[in-house]
């Protein structure tokens, strides 16, 4: 089922990006959906967001974490793609967890990664008691090959009008 739902999301892309648009569909071919809310871009940098049932090892140049629940932190997937060199970006509690090069945001933080402008934006469900506001935890706004690219982590009740946009918490 969620083959078929990224297969048809795939198929949306061309219908759904605006008039800027144009750049994000070359940059469709660059990005791979590894599952729940894995995905690894590749540009200029190997990006991970959130690794969750990694079945490969590889080596990712950055890994963006959202927040701390086990689906989107997890400690043995991110030692799957980790490499000496690899940057992790969390919030602070994901950091505790993880081993390596960490650099730490919170909601509205800018960071240049590697080359990568990132931006931590603030990401809660105003509908869920598990992932609120308070928790401090982010979805990230990030260039690769001129194109800004948006990953909720979790759903958040703006609207965030950026050309690429994966939000997998909405259901």
């Amino acid at each position: 089922m969620k083959r078929l739902f990224f297969f048809i999301f795939l198929l949306l892309i061309p219908l759904t990006v605006n008039a800027e648009g144009k750049e994000a569909k070359k940059m469709v071919k660059d990005i791979h959906w590894l599952g729940h809310d894995t995905f690894k871009i590749t540009g200029e940098k190997v990006i991970y967001t959130d690794p969750f049932k990694i079945k490969r090892k590889d080596t990712a140049d950055i890994i963006l974490i959202t927040h701390e629940h086990y689906d989107h932190c997890s400690p043995e997937d991110v030692k799957k793609i980790q490499g000496p060199n690899t940057v992790i970006v969390t919030v602070a509690d994901c950091a505790k967890k993880l081993g390596g090069k960490a650099k730490t945001v919170k909601p509205g933080d800018k960071i240049n990664v590697e080359g990568v402008e990132v931006e931590a934006v603030p990401s809660y469900n105003t509908n869920k008691q598990f992932h609120t506001k308070d928790r401090g935890w982010v979805g990230y706004i990030f260039t690769v090959k001129g194109q800004r690219t948006y990953i909720a982590g979790e759903d958040h009740p703006s609207c965030i009008n950026i050309p690429l946009s994966f939000r997998p918490g909405i259901r």
